[in-house]
């Protein structure tokens, strides 16, 4: 019996450091060899660090770009795919009932069709860097179909080629979200179509950047505005006064003085 018990946990121990290696193994991308792509005008070099940082080496601009497309499709595939789901409000699809409400605002927001409006106003050379960065992420979905994340295979997801659009929408998609006074600024425009005096309700937003605290006189008198006439504030509402936390994973830098790593420096 004990004999029977140490073979079993030998072999799930085994079983264990395998399912390691092969999960440390599954999302990494080809630091060595080459990859033969198409799109290119001459022969493009991706150096990798330590750190995994990627150095693009080409002799011109637009293979600087491709190259730049093939890199963010070897790091962030899953991450592009799940964007254009989350923006075209197709993420309950992939994860489930969960985000059924991100999707109904999604598409109500319609912020993929807005994008296709807006495309029509870049400028030629815009849309050609843009067009020069998709055909570098393309070739990827080509070329690199042995090393996608793990992510796409357990969510059934087959990547789509990206288009210059794609790119347009995810800018208006971060910028919807990095808007953090959105709330305030609503909240003010219907109090500014609710009310004959406006002009003393207004500024309710507060700049994020903002030291001093607005002047008390600025401060608008919600108490006296009746939710039956006006049902938008029947809900909870935020100090306006109080800024939210600033969001952004570029928000702050580390000084290379205080800092090991020359990431910082």
């Amino acid at each position: 019996m004990k004999k029977l018990l140490l073979s079993l946990l030998v072999t799930l121990l085994l079983l264990f450091i395998i399912g390691l290696i092969w999960l440390k193994n599954s999302n990494n991308f080809k630091r060595d060899g080459k990859f033969d792509i198409s799109v290119n005008d001459s022969p493009i070099e991706i150096i990798r660090d330590e750190y995994g940082i990627a150095y693009v080496l080409a002799d011109s601009k637009p293979d600087v770009i491709r190259g730049q497309g093939f890199v963010m499709a070897q790091d962030r595939l899953f991450q592009v795919e799940f964007y254009r789901a989350l923006i075209k409000g197709e993420a309950a699809q992939l994860v489930g009932t969960s985000m059924l409400d991100s999707d109904i605002k999604m598409r109500v927001l319609n912020l993929y069709g807005n994008a296709e409006r807006h495309f029509q106003y870049l400028d030629d050379e815009t849309k050609e860097v843009l067009t020069w960065y998709c055909e570098g992420f393309n070739e990827y979905l080509r070329v690199g179909v042995d090393e996608y994340p793990l992510e796409l295979t357990l969510l059934d997801i087959e990547p789509q080629p990206l288009k210059p659009v794609d790119i347009l929408s995810v800018t208006h998609f971060i910028g919807l979200f990095h808007s953090q006074n959105m709330e305030d600024e609503v909240l003010s425009l219907n109090l500014a179509a609710s009310t004959k005096d406006a002009s003393e309700l207004l500024p309710l937003s507060i700049n994020l950047d903002r030291t001093k605290p607005l002047p008390s006189d600025t401060i608008p008198t919600l108490a006296n505005l009746s939710s039956r006439t006006h049902p938008f504030l029947a809900r909870s509402l935020p100090d306006p006064l109080l800024p939210y936390p600033k969001l952004g994973s570029n928000n702050w830098a580390i000084s290379g003085e205080r800092s090991k790593s020359p990431i910082c420096n």
